[in-house]
């Protein structure tokens, strides 16, 4: 995804977000306008993140139930998950852990498990279990330092988020674990993809 498709998804996602009623007043889970595609990119990813803390509790709410609701309407019956599905229930997890909503959390997390369960003989399953949740290990209060950063800075790469988790002062083994995923999701491994 070059940076001309990122900005014109995030704008895309940020302004469905933005526009829907309240949850109370809708029939069913809102979904994101093409689903879940473009939602592996990490910095596309990263910029919806630091989106939602700067919107605020309401905001971040609305675009955690999209997210997985899009991702579940992809993966339905014996339909194999994507590493977009699986990024944006990463992601959703990512935001509701940072507003402490624990119960949703811990709910998430179970879904993920039942779908590595379900799919996880595959040869390439290793995007089943999204890198966001190595970062929910550092704890919540860190997270939504993430408002911090411009989220067009982040959609151009003109921040090094790796330095900046980093600097936060992780302890060195989760730091080493944190680096390999986002490297493998960069596609940054040595002999690349």
């Amino acid at each position: 995804m070059d940076t001309k498709e990122r900005k014109y998804r995030f704008t895309e996602i940020v302004t469905a977000i933005t526009l829907l009623p309240d949850l109370s007043e809708l029939d069913e889970a809102p979904t994101l306008p093409d689903k879940t595609i473009g939602l592996a990119d990490h910095a596309l990813k990263s910029a919806l993140v630091s989106q939602a803390f700067r919107e605020g509790e309401v905001f971040s709410n609305k675009l955690s139930n999209a997210l997985v609701a899009s991702a579940m309407t992809n993966i339905h019956d014996n339909q194999e998950p994507t590493a977009d599905d699986m990024s944006a229930i990463g992601l959703a997890m990512s935001i509701v852990w940072a507003h402490n909503e624990i119960p949703y959390f811990l709910h998430l997390a179970g879904l993920v498990g039942q779908i590595f369960e379900k799919f996880h003989n595959n040869d390439n399953c290793d995007f089943l279990i999204p890198s966001e949740i190595m970062a929910i290990l550092s704890g919540n209060k860190k997270a939504k330092d993430f408002a911090q950063f411009e989220p067009y800075d982040l959609l151009e790469n003109k921040v090094d988020v790796l330095d900046v988790i980093k600097a936060s002062g992780i302890p060195s083994d989760l730091m080493e674990q944190l680096s390999e995923a986002i490297n493998r999701e960069l596609g940054n491994t040595e002999g690349g993809e």
